[in-house]
């Protein structure tokens, strides 16, 4: 009897002590103070696009105590700004700083105000293209229910992602109320130019005014526009700087070629820039002086007899 009663024993001692390991586990998941650095629970959003941000809010044993965290998964574009904005009601008494100000001033040393949104604006010109920014622990925020907020991240470049920072479950922390905001956009579409005339083919004349015309998408700015009378070898300006509205009006030189082509360019740095598809003719006003025949040719007659008349005809 007393075997059967030390074996009960011994197997709920050793329940208990497997039970002691997985709840002294689970509650060091849970210790904020395990948690002060700035490494995101979840790492595998990085699209790497033009404009692409993480945002986490991350609540501890309240939801007015967070950590603030954000990822600029961006290929090229700084970040400039981010607002946060909670839900009707709430408002954040307190945001410890990173490398950014925040706006209004509800920082640690200031807990008498509060706001419904606050703006963070980066510092030494911005988080840049794959940098991170961890507030640390101690920031507040008192959430009205249901609990809601939108984040607006600002670029260097005018440039924004918007919308709800959304409950994603569990963290690696086992945290369930992890609030995220992740986007990414393409940046803009390429400028481009294209020529439209002179575009190859044809036959202008040398001192008319023709008109260029090109057209332009995603472009803005001044265009220069060039000939060239050696199918591209060479160019010369036609314009340093005209507006982009698409024609100007050229006052052909007096050359002869057949291998003429025009180019248009970005006046400030020549890119982008589009050639005429074909080569044209540009066809000389000058008036030609032809001569047949092309020589004479004179002797002496014996005698002195004068030699027989020969004649030229001149033409053009």
């Amino acid at each position: 009897m007393q075997v059967k009663i030390y074996l009960v024993f011994g197997i709920f001692a050793i329940i208990f002590i497997l039970l002691a390991i997985c709840v002294t586990s689970a509650a060091e998941l849970y210790d904020p103070d395990e948690k002060t650095d700035d490494a995101f629970y979840k790492t595998d959003y990085s699209p790497d696009s033009d404009y692409s941000v993480r945002l986490e809010v991350d609540p501890y044993d309240t939801w007015e105590d967070f950590t603030f965290r954000i990822e600029n998964n961006s290929a090229t574009v700084t970040i400039t700004t981010v607002t946060l904005t909670g839900s009707d009601g709430s408002t954040f008494d307190r945001f410890k700083t990173g490398n950014f100000t925040v706006s209004p001033d509800v920082g640690r040393n200031n807990d008498g105000v509060t706001s419904q949104q606050v703006t963070l604006t980066f510092n030494s010109g911005g988080l840049a293209p794959g940098a991170t920014d961890n507030n640390g622990t101690g920031s507040d925020l008192d959430w009205s229910s249901p609990k809601s907020m939108t984040a607006v991240v600002e670029y260097a470049d005018g440039a924004q992602l918007s919308g709800a920072v959304v409950n994603v479950g569990d963290s690696d922390d086992n945290n369930s109320d992890l609030w995220v905001f992740e986007s990414d956009a393409p940046g803009p579409p390429a400028a481009t130019l294209t020529m439209i005339s002179p575009n190859g083919g044809e036959s202008w004349d040398a001192s008319s005014t023709r008109t260029v015309q090109w057209s332009s998408d995603n472009f803005s700015g001044n265009v220069k526009l060039e000939v060239s009378i050696d199918n591209g070898s060479n160019y010369t300006t036609i314009v340093a700087s005209t507006a982009d509205d698409g024609s100007h009006a050229w006052t052909l030189p007096e050359v002869s070629t057949g291998s003429a082509l025009v180019r248009v360019s970005d006046a400030s740095d020549g890119d982008p820039s589009d050639v005429s598809d074909g080569v044209f003719s540009i066809i000389s006003s000058v008036p030609g002086i032809a001569v047949a025949p092309s020589s004479l040719t004179f002797s002496a007659q014996e005698g002195g007899a004068n030699p027989a008349n020969q004649s030229v005809t001149i033409t053009n």
